[in-house]
């Protein structure tokens, strides 16, 4: 992959669109934001960052040193109410 690039899928019921998968790609990781959806509006939005120690395509990349957060934020009425971050 190239620095930047960035790869989106949709996911749709019956009912409508219910997912949107967003992962960007760079140099030393990736990142994926998922917005969930119920009757249009945004209910929850889940963020995943993986940062490598070293570039991505390096052989000698430790998979042991590279770090995951994960962040989600819930939604009602269109404000966000609350926001858990993980390691």
């Amino acid at each position: 992959m190239i620095e930047g690039d960035s790869n989106t899928k949709t996911y749709y019921s019956k009912k409508g669109l219910q997912k949107l998968s967003n992962t960007n790609f760079s140099e030393s990781g990736k990142t994926i934001i998922i917005y969930y959806l119920i009757d249009n509006l945004i209910v929850k939005v889940s963020k995943t960052d993986y940062k490598y120690q070293r570039y991505y395509n390096n052989p000698n990349l430790d998979k042991k040193e590279a770090t995951t957060e994960i962040t989600k934020s819930y939604f009602q009425k269109d404000k966000m109410f609350q926001q858990i971050a993980e390691d």
